[in-house]
């Protein structure tokens, strides 16, 4: 008799446990239905409502859903999804996978073509159902050939490119979804062959142009100059193959004021100037020792361009 207070609390833990097995097992029990027997109702913000279309009552607990050639399977709470959500081909290949929070995606992954090997990677404001935190896409080998972030649905910091290989090919910086700082480019090399900046979508500050032979990340620097507010702005210059000066051209906000051309050996060969009007004001030739050749000066009147020309041999003297 004293052993009885024992037995019946074993039996009473039994039961209970047996009840939470129970519990368990009804919790996991996968109910299968067909696409048409059931009713989505998009409720905003992102959240769907899914209900038995007869009974109008919300689905509860883990359903697979079947349309077509596709299932997809879910846990809903309330009629609305809560958890993680796969979605299978007929073959039982997996091509995605959501994650939910009371109807609200918060991340989703798609897959290729086997099944396992991810093809994007996209996450979401659980608040919102904006596009917010890491994103990524990637090749049937597992290389990002995307990366980056989002904030508010909107592009935000560092994204990259890669090609097939890895190898790095473009790196630009957002903000608010528009341009806002470096945009690299690079050869399937992984050398730079482009640098610009931007301010808030528009070309604003230094650019570079690289190509030819290099050493080290980087090729020769054949162009440099700087945008101000999407125009060229001061001086822009080209480089021949010897890093020598090839051209200098002189712009205030876009419009060309001053442009120089140099011989082989480094000495001007050409300078012409302009007004912001773009009439020409100036031509000047120089010899290969520096000394001027010719200048021509244009003058403007009653829609006529004038122009009055000197000339000198190579050794100064004026020709007549």
């Amino acid at each position: 008799m004293q052993n009885m207070p024992l037995k019946a609390a074993w039996l009473r833990q039994t039961i209970c446990l047996l009840s939470t097995l129970s519990f368990i097992n009804t919790a996991q029990a996968l109910t299968v239905l067909e696409h048409s027997d059931t009713k989505a109702n998009k409720q905003g913000s992102g959240i769907t409502l899914y209900s038995y279309k007869q009974s109008g009552e919300p689905l509860q607990g883990q359903i697979q859903i079947k349309h077509g050639s596709t299932t997809i399977t879910c846990t809903y709470q309330a009629g609305l999804r809560n958890g993680e959500c796969e979605e299978h081909k007929k073959d039982g290949i997996l091509t995605k996978r959501e994650t939910f929070t009371q109807g609200l995606r918060t991340i989703e992954t798609r897959y290729h073509r086997d099944g396992k090997q991810a093809k994007k990677l996209t996450s979401y404001d659980a608040q919102t159902g904006e596009k917010h935190g890491p994103y990524a896409e990637y090749n049937e080998q597992g290389v990002a050939m995307i990366e980056g972030e989002y904030a508010a649905g909107e592009r935000t910091g560092r994204w990259s490119l890669r090609s097939d290989d890895g190898q790095l090919s473009e790196q630009a910086s957002f903000k608010d979804g528009k341009k806002h700082g470096a945009h690299l480019e690079y050869n399937n090399k992984g050398q730079l062959k482009y640098e610009n900046h931007y301010a808030e979508g528009e070309l604003h500050g230094a650019y570079a142009y690289y190509d030819g032979q290099g050493s080290g990340d980087q090729m020769a620097l054949r162009e440099q100059g700087h945008f101000q507010q999407g125009q060229k702005h001061q001086t822009w210059t080209r480089y021949g193959d010897n890093g020598a000066i090839q051209s200098e051209n002189d712009y205030e906000t876009g419009v060309l004021l001053e442009a120089r051309r140099y011989h082989d050996n480094g000495e001007l060969f050409e300078r012409q100037q302009s007004n912001r009007e773009g009439q020409l004001l100036l031509i000047e030739t120089h010899y290969t020792n520096g000394q001027l050749q010719e200048r021509r000066n244009f003058t403007y009147a009653n829609d006529q361009r004038n122009e009055q020309r000197e000339s000198w041999n190579k050794d100064g003297s004026k020709q007549e």
